[in-house]
């Protein structure tokens, strides 16, 4: 004691014990994973070798919250120079461990203490991504916009793309648009935020569901990312069809189909834009896609269009839905002798009859 590298090594001290609790934590994810998938004794042996790792993982946890703790409180080494990494560390310990207030209080003395400190912008990050994960976004908000203050931190372009989350939370959809387009050319080219690049990308096609014009998205993709533009108008299409937007998504997985129509999700596709038809189609439009889902899966069969998954789930599609509706309409006839009724039946049977020769109940049906 009073060696003036003493605090240096209770800091290095305390930040290894830091490094094997996440360790040892990883090491019991992984055990528990291992441990779901196997079976008998080979699992006892899993949950076992998890259980040591987790016990392990707490000692090393705690075994830090003492060391940080017990030299922050010390006011021999209030001038540590590095006393605000100290806090700094010990609030992420404490958050990973799940005591969210007393690691905020460790942040506030850290914000307060050390307010030219590198590490208050993260402090302020920490505070958000708190009220972000409460609900509470009027507060995650104004959080991140401390954040963006410091425009040279690291974690400059993770707050802004929580910035725009809230925005999406808010239901200001544009502005949220406007953001992740913000941090999708600012992290353009970077490869240490390439994952930040693909997620901003991937919910700036969310926002757009929401403001943006469906014949205009592919467009408006190609100008935030050429190669991204065709991922984005198939993430579109999923998220119209998800929300009950019949009208759009059977527009934009029809712009797909004619894009790639040798695409391995075509039929899938043609199947989203057939059952999409039920709510927004009259029944003349219902049958013409049920022909084209169909006859798609005649083609694909016969030219080897598309992988043996994909061509299963196709016939599988097809052939149920078809059924499903020709039989539909059928028994509608029997109960309102609307001959309408029965032409649509006919006509979707004779679809199913001439795609699938070799189905099982194909005498039955022909009997229909």
């Amino acid at each position: 004691d009073g060696d003036p590298s003493t605090p240096e090594l209770i800091f290095q001290l305390g930040e290894l014990y830091s490094r094997l609790a996440t360790f040892n934590r990883l090491r019991w994810n992984e055990m528990e994973i291992k441990a779901d998938g196997a079976k008998g004794s080979d699992q006892a042996k899993f949950r076992k070798e998890g259980a040591a790792f987790k016990a392990q993982y707490e000692k090393d946890l705690l075994d830090a919250v003492k060391v940080f703790t017990a030299m922050i409180k010390n006011p021999k080494y209030k001038n540590f120079k590095q006393m605000d990494r100290a806090l700094f560390y010990l609030a992420d310990t404490l958050k990973g461990a799940g005591k969210m207030d007393n690691a905020r209080e460790i942040l506030q003395k850290l914000i307060m203490e050390y307010p030219t400190s590198p590490f208050v912008p993260e402090a302020f990050l920490a505070f958000g991504d708190y009220y972000f994960e409460q609900g509470e976004m009027e507060n995650a908000g104004k959080f991140y916009d401390k954040v963006l203050e410091f425009k040279t931190s690291k974690v400059w372009t993770y707050a802004k793309y929580k910035t725009g989350w809230v925005f999406l939370n808010q239901k200001e959809d544009q502005k949220a648009g406007a953001v992740f387009l913000e941090v999708v050319e600012k992290t353009n080219g970077d490869k240490s935020k390439a994952l930040l690049n693909k997620a901003a990308k991937k919910d700036f096609v969310v926002a757009y569901a929401k403001f943006g014009k469906t014949e205009l998205a592919y467009k408006t993709f190609e100008r935030m990312d050429k190669a991204y533009a065709f991922d984005g108008l198939k993430l579109l299409a999923d998220l119209y069809m998800a929300d009950g937007a019949g009208k759009r998504a059977i527009y934009t997985f029809r712009e797909l189909i004619g894009m790639a129509p040798r695409d391995p999700m075509v039929c899938v596709w043609q199947y989203n834009v057939t059952r999409a038809m039920l709510t927004e189609g009259n029944r003349g439009q219902q049958v013409e896609e049920l022909e084209k889902l169909v006859k798609l899966y005649g083609v694909a069969k016969s030219s080897k269009l598309l992988p043996a998954t994909e061509q299963e789930e196709c016939r599988d599609n097809a052939a149920v839905f078809s059924l499903e509706m020709a039989t539909g309409w059928h028994n509608e006839f029997t109960k309102t002798k609307n001959p309408e009724s029965l032409q649509y039946a006919d006509k979707t049977y004779k679809v199913y009859l001439e795609v699938f020769p070799d189905a099982a109940d194909f005498p039955m049906t022909q009997y229909y």
